[in-house]
């Protein structure tokens, strides 16, 4: 503390003290006294201020050089992970650590060749996922996306690397929120290698239908079913593998038709309106399209495939699109052809109302049939529903 004290005409005494807090205060107070302090020199403050930013650029090298680590390990292209931001890698990064224990933990630094029969990584998305129409999604029971196919961008759009540690339930229709939420709470109790298969109502951005020809602007109907898998180091809770795929064709409203192939247009309660078959279809059939008009497609099912086809029109209004399972279509002589149908509502584009349903009807062999309906346990000769009295 530096005293000033006036002396004699304008002279002053300078002097260097220390006292007292309460002394100090009753100084300031009197007039005869007055206290100065002198702030530190700008050059000590210009110095404490070079080292605080010397440190915080070397704080955000460290941290940019961490971040370039763990995206060098991340399962990507070269080029893709420069686009990657930060919170991006920490995302990717914890969930390829939970995909990696899932599938099971391994001590090898560098990948090794698979032995010789087995499929490698390219094989599956060159082969595999073309073959079954869809992509892979594996997710935990919480609904976060550990791994999805690459390919889910030709069918919705959406890129591997943005889907990647976010919920499943970020991309589901909000009306259908509840159908995967207890699927996902169904999962959590259920064996493992259970199975599961139900319907959604999912983002999409690519292949947008015109306005007025679908139910949900902005979705697409995919069917989800797989099983419920543990992982290998049975550290983590089971897992929901599924192969997704969607319910209709983009543009089920112009299918080419093919031998086995025919399509219809029904009202909202399945009556027949229009029906377009080839040669082979109405030999295998023995209907001429006008013998159908004005009928309802229930007339042609099997008794024993009535509930699985009520289901699946209830589905088909609530969410505009579906595809049914397998079941058998009447013949004129009495006989039964086993289809598969995909079905879409068309709404008018002026009053935005269903004008009608557009099914696409696929003729498949009995062997087939009866051999998918028994990995879904289901036994077609003993499926009849139960009437009441």
């Amino acid at each position: 503390l530096v005293l000033r004290t006036p002396i004699y005409r304008g002279y002053y005494v300078i002097a260097t003290a220390s006292f007292p807090l309460d002394l100090l205060v009753s100084m300031s107070s009197s007039k005869k006294v007055r206290l100065t302090t002198f702030p530190p020199s700008k050059t000590a403050q210009d110095s404490r201020r070079q080292r605080s930013r010397v440190k915080a650029q070397e704080k955000r090298e460290r941290y940019a050089s961490v971040m370039k680590e763990l995206a060098d390990l991340l399962p990507f292209d070269e080029s893709l992970k420069s686009s990657f931001d930060k919170s991006t890698i920490l995302r990717l990064a914890v969930s390829y650590l939970k995909a990696k224990d899932h599938l099971g933990s391994s001590n090898r630094t560098k990948p090794t060749r698979p032995p010789a029969g087995l499929l490698t990584e390219c094989d599956v998305e060159s082969l595999v996922m073309p073959a079954i129409e869809g992509f892979l999604c594996v997710t935990t029971i919480d609904g976060v996306i550990t791994y999805v196919s690459q390919n889910v961008n030709n069918y919705l759009g959406l890129y591997q690397h943005d889907m990647i540690g976010m919920s499943v339930l970020h991309y589901v229709h909000k009306d259908d929120l509840a159908e995967v939420r207890e699927a996902l709470l169904m999962a959590a109790i259920a064996d493992p290698d259970s199975k599961y298969s139900f319907f959604a109502r999912v983002k999409c951005t690519a292949n947008k239908m015109p306005s007025g020809v679908s139910k949900s602007p902005g979705y697409k109907v995919v069917h989800c079913s797989g099983r419920v898998a543990l992982s290998r180091s049975g550290s983590r809770a089971p897992s929901l593998v599924s192969v997704m795929c969607p319910a209709t064709p983009t543009t089920i409203v112009e299918v080419r038709m093919k031998p086995g192939v025919f399509t219809t247009y029904n009202t909202m309660n399945l009556k027949f309106m229009k029906v377009h078959m080839n040669e082979t279809v109405r030999t295998l059939f023995g209907y001429a399209p006008n013998d159908m008009i004005g009928r309802s497609m229930f007339e042609f099912h099997h008794v024993g495939d009535l509930p699985m086809c009520q289901k699946c029109h209830t589905e088909l209004i609530a969410k505009g699109e579906g595809v049914s399972g397998y079941y058998r279509f009447l013949r004129q002589d009495g006989r039964w052809v086993w289809m598969q149908s995909r079905a879409a509502i068309v709404f008018d584009s002026k009053t935005a109302k269903a004008s009608c349903i557009v099914i696409t009807n696929y003729v498949v062999s009995e062997t087939e049939a009866r051999r998918q309906l028994a990995l879904d346990g289901v036994d077609p000769d003993n499926s009849f529903p139960n009437f009441p009295e």
